[in-house]
């Protein structure tokens, strides 16, 4: 229909509900402007002309822009682009969300037609499958990543979020509609898309590599998406995100966005990681389950908390920097690597640490009860090799052969095993102490 319109001379365009002589008749009220496909109607004809219930002449989309502009939301200059034949250049700079929000108040008749109207307005095609429901918009927006790497795609709220269900409380990062987007036309980007990361479908979900921050108020995870919202004084917004394990994220508080001035992290890391686009019931109703049996990390305290930093994080995809937690959900099996370094030139502001390594490791099951084995280089090379060799099973026989409770090792620090609780749910921390 697109590329049709385009072609086309002039539009027609009758609006059996408006009487252009009545006072008490008002143009924006009309029907036409609250259905699906006359938004390309609109937008992709270089002329076009309104006629009332009488077939009275309105006006033209020329002569009656600024009115368009201020009924559909839609900037006078995208209402001109048609007019130069430069509309797809014209459309491909106006940010994703901006356009979504043009198409949150529209009506379809068939549920596949919320999608599929808006094909040519991000210049996509899609074969259409009428019986699919809701999955037509899901594949449009799967589309979309694979041409582009807007971030504003992921700049909605959520109309239909429920904060007394639980299981309401997370979702994948695709919209469900376009009326999610019906807050998201002040939406702008903070520089061009140029400088995003690229990201890009794959059968784990969307893969991307950013900096991801963690805020411990929240206990969840925020990913800033280089845009700004103009109706909160130009705020940077991001998204939360719920970590589910194994480097999978899903949508958190998706009723509204995580404002940078707001939302201090405690940690931020940069890593390569998931998004889930669609999460099931089953899977949302059990994330805040998500710490239960997770080995958490203490840092370094007291005089010495400057003077070491993170090793080598074994398994990496199954770390969480942020939250400091190898979250284990869901594995009968684990083994865990942890190395502290000490003594960093560029921290070090204790005199006369010595420059050391010792590395912890811990997990459970291959039939062993949880945990914990502390080694240094030259002390433990049996249990070093099976790291070294990246096999868990011979390292979970070589480590739990000879398990601690507690380890005292240089400078006084101590490392033990102790059972804990974090949100509610049992897990397992490595406790260093002085």
């Amino acid at each position: 229909m697109f590329p049709w319109y385009a072609a086309a001379d002039v539009c027609y365009v009758y609006l059996a509900d408006y009487e252009h002589s009545n006072p008490n008749s008002e143009l924006g009220a009309s029907r036409w402007y609250t259905r699906g496909w006359t938004l390309q109607e609109l937008i992709v004809p270089p002329r076009v002309r309104f006629y009332d219930t009488s077939w009275a002449k309105v006006g033209t989309k020329a002569t009656l822009s600024k009115v368009l502009s201020d009924i559909t939301s839609i900037e006078e200059y995208v209402l001109h682009a048609s007019n130069n034949r430069d509309l797809e250049d014209v459309l491909s700079q106006v940010p994703i969300a901006n356009r979504m929000a043009w198409a949150a108040k529209r009506k379809t008749t068939r549920i596949e037609d919320t999608a599929y109207c808006l094909l040519g307005i991000f210049g996509v095609n899609l074969p259409m499958l009428y019986g699919e429901g809701g999955r037509a918009f899901i594949r449009l927006q799967e589309e979309i990543v694979k041409t582009n790497n807007d971030l504003s795609l992921f700049a909605w709220r959520s109309v239909e979020y429920v904060p007394s269900s639980r299981r309401d409380s997370y979702c994948g990062v695709f919209a469900r509609h376009p009326r999610d987007f019906l807050r998201s036309g002040g939406v702008a980007l903070a520089s061009g898309v140029m400088y995003n990361s690229d990201f890009a479908m794959s059968n784990k979900g969307i893969k991307i590599e950013m900096d991801i921050s963690y805020v411990e108020r929240r206990d969840l995870h925020v990913l800033f998406i280089n845009c700004h919202d103009t109706s909160k004084q130009g705020e940077n917004i991001g998204i939360f995100l719920k970590h589910q394990g194994a480097s999978v994220f899903s949508r958190a508080r998706s009723h509204e966005f995580a404002l940078r001035s707001m939302e201090l992290p405690d940690s931020t890391e940069r890593k390569s990681f998931f998004l889930n686009k669609v999460l099931s019931p089953s899977i949302g109703g059990s994330l805040h389950r998500v710490h239960r049996c997770g080995f958490v990390l203490s840092k370094i305290p007291g005089i010495y908390s400057q003077c070491w930093v993170t090793g080598r994080v074994e398994p990496e995809p199954l770390w969480d920097g942020g939250q400091r937690m190898f979250i284990t959900t869901g594995l009968k099996d684990f083994v865990g690597y942890y190395e502290y370094i000490f003594n960093v030139p560029s921290t070090n502001k204790v005199e006369g640490v010595p420059s050391f390594r010792f590395s912890v490791l811990f997990g459970y099951g291959y039939g062993f009860e949880p945990w914990l084995r502390v080694a240094t280089p030259g002390n433990d090379f049996y249990v070093l090799d099976a790291v070294k060799r990246g096999d868990m099973r011979l390292l979970a026989e070589r480590a739990a052969m000879m398990p601690v409770r507690k380890r005292v090792i240089r400078l006084g620090i101590s490392v033990k095993l102790v059972a804990s609780i974090r949100n509610g749910e049992p897990v397992y921390l490595i406790d260093c102490e002085l």
